[in-house]
């Protein structure tokens, strides 16, 4: 009887791999690791390397990502450029950057990684309490809400790449070999600093919407969906009128048109008290794609009582044009009205 032998090279998963120094790295660890290089476009086929593979993946999009890393013993998170996925992107870089920092860890969670490297982009030391700073810190809290390991790289500037890449590439053997947790300096060439990820554009004219929500005391995010949909029918009624089945599908209504203006298909399986998740299944306002649907989420921040109330990969069906002036901003006047009508509940 013939045995074959298991793989034990250690297989690691790093999301932005697109970006230059994520790129070095990859090649400098090839030899000693499995790599698979998540990025929202994959590069050309002279990049496709020993030991690597590389998987699409929007990391606003959960259960891509989810599908992406699976039986990996590492991860690595580069800081990524994210208002460029879609056509339309109404959102704060800090909340956007939350989600795909929420999304890696849990999904790293769920398949038991031994720890997580978080990359963070450089700052100025002038600029030490800066937005750029806030921003990172933010994402960097939600990684370690979850409980697995996390060590944190800061790039300095420094002008020798060779220099700076080696010292990068001996700080990551080092923190994918031991578990000591903790922060640490690392090196990178000056030119990077802009250039964190390649701008990905949408073939399609895909919009991404995201805003930030206070939570009533003791709510959570399943009970903001739903009463979202109420509230949205109470305040804009007699025009709208949102409709729940039993299987709290969800349908928005007017009362020009017999079929619903947008169609949620919630996904019980997948929601839970801090995540509810629906597909935008329909509607005559929605374009419908084969194989692509876009998402409506609501999402608790860890450790905060603030929710993210987030639309992914939604395609519209009026012209790009029109759509911009007339439901893109009916939607953000309708989201500002609702966060002030949660923040009365307070």
């Amino acid at each position: 009887m013939m045995v074959q032998e298991q793989d034990e090279t250690p297989k690691i998963i790093i999301s932005g791999a697109n970006s230059d120094l994520a790129r070095h790295l990859i090649k400098e660890l090839q030899q000693d690791f499995q790599i698979a290089a998540l990025a929202a476009s994959v590069p050309k086929q002279e990049f496709f390397c020993k030991n690597i593979i590389w998987r699409s993946c929007n990391p606003l999009m959960l259960w891509e990502v989810e599908h992406c890393i699976e039986e990996a013993d590492y991860g690595i998170y580069f800081v990524q450029s994210l208002h460029t996925i879609n056509h339309l992107t109404q959102a704060r870089t800090e909340d956007l950057n939350i989600i795909a920092a929420d999304n890696f860890a849990q999904t790293a969670k769920k398949n038991r990684l031994k720890k997580i490297i978080y990359i963070r982009c450089p700052v100025e030391r002038e600029h030490k309490n800066s937005r750029n700073e806030i921003i990172q810190d933010e994402a960097e809290a939600v990684m370690r809400s979850y409980g697995i390991p996390v060590t944190t790289l800061r790039t300095d500037d420094i002008d020798e790449e060779s220099v700076s890449l080696n010292k990068v590439t001996l700080d990551l053997k080092k923190n994918l070999s031991n578990k000591r947790v903790g922060d640490k300096q690392l090196g990178t060439s000056r030119h990077e600093k802009d250039k964190i990820s390649e701008s990905i554009v949408n073939e399609n004219h895909s919009v991404c919407s995201v805003q930030k929500l206070l939570l009533p005391d003791r709510k959570n995010a399943q009970w903001m969906a739903f009463y979202y949909m109420e509230w949205l029918s109470k305040s804009l009624n007699p025009l709208i009128k949102v409709k729940q089945d039993f299987d709290n599908n969800c349908y928005i209504h007017t009362v020009f048109f017999k079929k619903p203006l947008l169609s949620f298909s919630y996904l019980k399986d997948r929601s839970k008290p801090d995540h509810a998740l629906f597909t935008i299944s329909g509607g005559i306002l929605a374009k419908r794609m084969p194989f692509e649907q876009g998402t409506l989420e609501f999402r608790k921040i860890p450790g905060k009582e603030e929710c993210l109330a987030a639309i992914h990969d939604f395609i519209p069906s009026l012209p790009w044009t029109f759509y911009l002036i007339t439901q893109a901003k009916i939607h953000l006047m309708v989201m500002k009205r609702f966060k002030k009508n949660l923040e009365k509940l307070r």
